[in-house]
């Protein structure tokens, strides 16, 4: 985004061109923005050799003075070019998720620092401010430390969100021994066919438990794993993966975002073939995949599904979106 950089005289000015016109995009379509501020302006970087497989740095700042200061001049921007009132309908991501203390990021308590630095800032700025996060996959080793740290620090988010992508860490299936580095993680895809619906009632359990049940969830990320060579990723498998999932969890979660719009992701090298098993809903050349078209079938306003339990122990959705265009889906227990 090259959003703070230095002139001619080496001083640092903000531009905030390249960010303007990708806000531009979003607000035409009539969606809602979701902002992340997350990766660390090369100038403010604590560790400038923190690159992540995007190139992106995931640095605490050097200063936490000059982070709030950014923060503080964003947010003065965003209202002046597009309104309290349409800003306050935005989502703000504090920090990194915290699942980037463990990959070296900092420790538990500089995450705190930072993140309630970045959590005030926002507030500072505009007070009615929706605030999300920790937009976490480590549900267990991270959720109830992130409670606790935002009831310390005072900045308990005004949504919850997490990630899923059914994997789980390499110990819990069959020994299996994988690479983790920058550029991949030791995970290994769950054999759980529920896992989205089974994560979504853990995370439930333990709001209810810490009193914060009535705090929003929303899936800010997710799919059915987290490789973008999956040639299942470009059939019809990931369409029946994308009904199932969305019919049986939209009614628990505020919100599903998922992960991604196209093929054209910078954490790999892209591909010459145009089906090669991305992530996105449309290859890199916009062809639209099974998945867009899932998508496009659930967001259909003439659609209804029902939703029916088999005896034996299967469950059956019967999705339709006319008298003549009905189809039965069947989804093994």
């Amino acid at each position: 985004m090259c959003l703070l950089r230095l002139d001619m005289n080496g001083n640092a000015v903000m531009n905030y061109a390249y960010l303007d016109e990708g806000l531009d995009f979003i607000l035409s379509l009539g969606a809602r923005a979701m902002l992340g501020l997350g990766f660390m302006p090369s100038l403010l970087a604590k560790d400038a050799q923190a690159r992540s497989m995007r190139g992106s740095l995931v640095s605490q700042p050097k200063e936490i003075s000059h982070w709030r200061e950014l923060i503080k001049r964003l947010m003065a921007h965003f209202v002046e070019r597009y309104g309290s009132r349409t800003v306050a309908l935005w989502l703000f991501s504090p920090w990194l998720s915290p699942d980037f203390i463990d990959m070296g990021l900092c420790g538990r308590e500089e995450y705190a620092q930072v993140y309630s630095a970045s959590y005030h800032a926002i507030r500072d700025a505009l007070p009615n401010a929706l605030i999300v996060g920790p937009g976490s996959t480590s549900f267990a080793a991270v959720w109830p430390w992130f409670l606790d740290m935002c009831r310390q620090w005072d900045c308990m988010p005004d949504i919850l969100s997490f990630r899923a992508f059914a994997t789980v860490v390499e110990e819990e299936e069959d020994g299996m021994k994988l690479v983790g580095n920058n550029e991949s993680f030791p995970f290994a895809v769950s054999g759980d066919e529920d896992y989205l619906a089974h994560m979504t009632r853990q995370i439930r359990s333990v709001l209810r438990a810490e009193g914060l049940a009535d705090l929003p969830l929303i899936l800010e990320e997710w799919s059915n794993n987290i490789w973008q060579r999956d040639l299942c990723n470009d059939t019809c498998y990931k369409s029946a993966y994308l009904f199932k999932n969305i019919l049986e969890n939209n009614g628990t979660l505020g919100a599903m975002g998922y992960f991604a719009l196209n093929d054209r992701l910078d954490e790999i090298p892209p591909a010459r073939e145009p089906f090669q098993g991305g992530f996105g809903l449309f290859t890199q050349d916009g062809i639209p995949k099974s998945a867009c078209l899932a998508l496009e079938r659930l967001a259909c306003p003439q659609y209804h599904s029902e939703r029916m339990e088999a005896a034996d122990g299967e469950l059956h959705i019967r999705a339709s979106l006319a008298p003549q265009d009905v189809w039965l889906i069947r989804i093994g227990r």
